[in-house]
């Protein structure tokens, strides 16, 4: 890319804006500053905004769907822009309106950062066009941060000016290399970078200790064993519920919801028996055998954890965080200690269970795919998981069977479409607990 020819077009946007504006500032919305200015810019620093496989702009939610999202106060969207190459995730991208003073402004700081943070991306950016920020958002973000902590803020002149420093950090790369933040201002040493991989992990295992000892606590004689699967299957439900409402499926806070009208665990199976086993239709919500009287303040701090000023968003991070929690649960084990439940590091069998790495299901599945040309031949293509626990495999072959049909069609797969995959493509067995497709 001809940093020259760059350059001249960037002057030539910022031109046109500050004439726009010089006219009529009042007449300027977020709207136009995206349509007429960021996507232009995006297009002169090498993106292609019509190809879905690089730039994904969120749509304007209205009517009902937007009433409901005010009905509950919810703030909460993903940014505007979700800049990926090759499949993979470069930065997300949030436009502001001209008058907007984000740069002195914590809530859209905390936003963008638990976005960048949740998707595991070094960095994301804010702008109005006049103002650019680029945060850091390596590490986990909390709502006291200052808005002026791990980022730099500098305008479209100085972006022109600066333009070979400023750039890396927003064209579409050919070389994969990653900008260094530090280049731009932004220290990498102090001590706060934690990834939520670490950050949720670490929070998950000391979710399954204290439930397991309220288990344990209600009834004395069940065995740790039996404990331990049903820490295993609640924490599961759990975080499933939490991922289909930070996508759009379940009723956004609806696990918060329960827990603050009372009685959590028995209102929780309760939505299980008449409405979640139902609607999915497999072994995570089928077992009603449980018959456990667990008290809410067990709960309350996975329920802290995963709402209000939380940074987690579950609509971005990375479905394999469950092949994750998965490993952490075979790599540990429940045991009694003096009448007190503890974890205990298992003994390492090399003949034992362990998640399939997804580069290793990539390379067994790739092969099958990449000389296919029609849906017809997709759809007649059969994948068999013999031996399904945490199913990184099979995760793997419905994102490459999407993937691929999607480059074929050249546009995005509709949720139907989607849905079509798993039955009757991917099949797959469980030695420990029945899964039905």
């Amino acid at each position: 890319m001809k940093l020259d020819s760059v350059r001249e077009e960037l002057s030539k946007l910022r031109d046109k804006f500050e004439e726009q504006t010089n006219i009529n500032i009042d007449a300027f919305s977020e709207e136009i500053v995206r349509a007429g200015y960021i996507n232009k810019f995006f297009e002169i620093v090498g993106w292609d905004l019509a190809d879905l496989h690089q730039v994904l702009q969120e749509k304007t939610l209205t009517g009902i769907v937007k009433e409901r999202l005010d009905s509950i106060k919810s703030v909460n969207r993903r940014p505007d822009y979700e800049l990926t190459d090759r499949g993979t995730r470069i930065f997300y991208f949030d436009a502001k309106n001209v008058g907007v003073d984000f740069q002195n402004d914590k809530d859209i700081a905390f936003q963008i950062r638990s976005y960048g943070w949740s998707a595991q991306l070094p960095y994301s950016i804010v702008s109005n066009f006049q103002l650019w920020g680029i945060y850091d958002t390596s590490f986990r973000p909390s709502k006291k941060d200052s808005s002026k902590f791990k980022v730099i803020y500098f305008t479209i002149d100085e972006l022109i000016s600066n333009l070979e420093l400023y750039l890396p950090f927003f064209e579409k790369r050919s070389s994969g290399i990653i900008p260094d933040l530090s280049t731009i201002g932004i220290s990498q040493n102090q001590k706060r970078e934690r990834s939520i991989d670490a950050e949720f992990l670490q929070y998950v295992r000391r979710f399954r200790i204290e439930l397991s000892e309220a288990i344990h606590l209600e009834d004395k004689n069940v065995p740790i064993g039996r404990i331990s699967i049903q820490t295993q299957m609640i924490i599961n439900q759990l975080i499933f519920i939490r991922f289909l409402e930070d996508s759009g499926i379940e009723p956004k806070g609806e696990l918060k919801e329960l827990y603050q009208n009372g009685e959590f665990w028995a209102e929780f199976c309760k939505l299980k028996k008449s409405k979640l086993d139902h609607d999915y239709d497999g072994a995570m919500f089928s077992d009603h055998s449980f018959n456990l009287n667990l008290p809410d303040h067990v709960f309350k701090r996975f329920i802290d954890e995963v709402y209000g000023d939380s940074p987690y968003r579950f609509d971005v991070i990375d479905p394999l965080l469950i092949a994750q929690i998965y490993e952490l649960f075979l790599g540990e084990e429940l045991i009694l200690d003096s009448g007190k439940v503890k974890l205990r590091k298992k003994r390492t069998n090399p003949k034992g269970s362990v998640s399939t790495p997804y580069q290793l299901a990539q390379a067994i599945i790739r092969p099958y795919l990449t000389n296919i040309d029609s849906l017809a031949e997709i759809d007649h293509l059969r994948i068999l998981d013999p031996n399904a626990g945490s199913g990184a495999f099979l995760l793997a072959a419905f994102e490459m069977i999407a993937k691929r049909k999607e480059e074929i069609l050249d546009r995005k797969l509709l949720f139907i479409e989607l849905k079509q995959i798993l039955t009757p493509s991917l099949q797959f067995k469980c030695n420990t607990l029945t899964t039905r497709p």
